[in-house]
């Protein structure tokens, strides 16, 4: 190892690390054949020595063929969910005479019409089609007239 820079030292220690995350490049970045030869020696070594945890990436990953998947309910909830978590408005709505389901329908326009501030027929057509602002919500019916 005394034939190795401090910066190959470190190029060696990156890539072993990758090689552990199982992190894998497109392109194989490293000219540099002493450091590739390193990494290769260094991991074979570890590797019968099982001080690792390394699985098989059979164990943790699940295949899916993408090209078959139906999915016929699919909603968009990440951005209701955090306009929602952040407005917080049901709380304040009903101690100012709203009632449960008034608030309900209140929090509902509100939090999609600051995700998705389009005309109000395009704002209900999105709602019954792809957003999950009714469930955060708790308002009943996505066939009601939310609009």
């Amino acid at each position: 190892m005394e034939d190795v820079s401090p910066r190959q030292l470190n190029k060696i220690q990156k890539h072993i690390s990758d090689k552990y995350e199982q992190k894998t490049s497109l392109f194989d970045q490293e000219d540099d054949i002493a450091v590739k030869q390193y990494v290769d020696d260094f991991f074979l070594r570890i590797l019968p020595s099982q001080k690792l945890d390394i699985k098989t990436p059979q164990k943790f990953l699940r295949m899916v063929d993408m090209d078959t998947l139906q999915h016929s309910n699919a909603q968009e909830i990440d951005v209701e969910y955090h306009t929602w978590e952040k407005l917080n408005l049901t709380p304040l709505l009903l101690p100012i005479g709203f009632s449960s389901e008034n608030a309900m329908l209140a929090a509902t326009q509100v939090v999609s019409r600051a995700v998705y501030p389009v005309s109000e027929l395009k704002n209900l057509r999105w709602i019954k089609g792809n957003s999950a602002v009714c469930e955060l919500t708790g308002y009943k019916s996505k066939t009601d007239h939310v609009g």
